[in-house]
């Protein structure tokens, strides 16, 4: 293969990525964030669906961080609503790791051409304190504890640092 055929085949697999995160994002993440606000036909579909209920929530958790433009939120307080604290921390958790492990791992595979699609390259050039493993470390640690950061991103430039 070429590398002007490499070229345009990741700028095709970036259209085709980015279209697929909009697509989602619209017809299935914002139904899906109605459908978690309100919480008796949350809690009824639940009840219905049994253990399915559970594992499609983990689904849908592990897509809202994939496709980072989805909010969360709105589905850790279903979870609590519709399983209890404890089981709907659990489930809301276990989509959450999984959906995070999946971005880590695609981002070391692919490296920075894979965060490009969301950030262009001269934001990530300003990012380069990052390779410093000491200030990384501590920068993850305080991002993660600030309520209301991008954690889902977070995901995404963790792949590119030594962590």
């Amino acid at each position: 293969m070429t590398d002007k055929q490499k070229k345009w085949l990741y700028i095709l697999a970036v259209c085709i990525f980015l279209a697929f995160c909009g697509l989602t994002g619209w017809y299935i993440g914002v139904p899906m964030i109605h459908f978690a606000e309100e919480p008796e036909l949350f809690q009824a579909w639940v009840d219905r669906s049994g253990i399915w209920g559970r594992l499609l929530f983990v689904g849908m958790v592990f897509l809202q961080v994939i496709v980072a433009l989805i909010p969360g939120e709105p589905l850790e307080l279903a979870a609590g609503y519709a399983f209890g604290m404890v089981e709907g921390t659990l489930l809301s958790m276990a989509g959450i790791v999984l959906g995070s492990a999946v971005i880590f791992l695609l981002v070391r595979r692919f490296g920075s051409k894979l965060v490009e699609v969301f950030f262009p390259e001269k934001d990530l050039k300003r990012l380069s304190f990052l390779k410093n493993p000491k200030k990384t470390k501590v920068l993850a640690f305080i991002l993660m504890m600030i309520p209301g950061t991008p954690k889902d991103m977070l995901s995404y430039f963790a792949g590119l640092t030594p962590l």
